[in-house]
């Protein structure tokens, strides 16, 4: 059996550069080729991995929650505007209204001070009683009708020394003075001449001459006031 013979591929011969361009590149226009061009982007699909430009589209549901999450977030993480300030706690200060109360100017059992007042009211307290309301309510009372009123009241149902524990509270509030409404009820039915005596001492320490009565002590602070120059002038002279 005899062998074949091999065949042997020739080899084509080159070709020249002109046949390679016209055989690689056909012959187009710039017309064809931008025609072309715009043929071939508008066939290709949007979800082919070819097309330059893709919109993401998102989903109502995604979108719902991004929603959810940023108005949860934005609760979680208050606002400057929202944030709690703390403030240190005002300095405690006293009310400007309080009323600050003072001490009697003389005790209760300090009669020996005015002795003549003492005795006047150990004989006829009704007459003490009745200067120190006319002081006391400002001269809207009459000095003896209180007077003849404590004096019934005395006698005839000894129990004068409650008409008189009113005054005191009274003259309390109207001068600030320290005690309490029991305290005054107190003082009348077991001390009353020495409670009438402290009453009318303390009138007296601040200014008033109880036998003058009501107007004739305003007027006689008000003609001290007229006549009494003032301080700038007194000095200059």
């Amino acid at each position: 059996m005899t062998p074949r013979p091999i065949q042997t591929s020739q080899a084509s011969p080159p070709l020249s550069p002109s046949k390679i361009s016209h055989r690689t590149s056909p012959s187009l226009s710039p017309s064809r080729i931008s025609h072309a061009q715009l043929s071939f982007s508008t066939n290709i699909p949007q979800g082919s991995p070819h097309s330059s430009t893709q919109t993401p589209q998102e989903s109502p549901r995604s979108g719902k929650q991004m929603r959810q999450r940023s108005s949860s977030s934005a609760q979680s993480t208050p606002s400057p505007g929202n944030v709690p300030l703390s403030y240190p706690p005002p300095p405690t200060q006293t009310p400007i209204n309080a009323t600050t109360t003072v001490e009697w100017s003389t005790g209760l059992c300090a009669c020996h001070s005015d002795i003549t007042n003492c005795c006047v009211t150990f004989c006829c307290p009704c007459i003490t009683f009745g200067q120190i309301t006319d002081i006391v309510d400002k001269g809207t009372s009459s000095c003896a009708v209180n007077g003849t009123v404590y004096a019934v009241l005395a006698i005839v149902l000894r129990c004068a020394c409650f008409y008189s524990a009113i005054y005191r509270r009274r003259m309390r509030l109207q001068f600030n003075l320290k005690g309490s409404t029991l305290g005054d009820c107190c003082i009348h039915s077991f001390c009353e001449i020495c409670a009438l005596s402290q009453e009318y001492r303390e009138l007296h320490l601040r200014g008033f001459d109880l036998g003058l009565g009501w107007q004739a002590n305003i007027d006689r602070q008000n003609q001290a006031a007229i006549t009494t120059p003032p301080p700038h002038e007194s000095m200059r002279r």
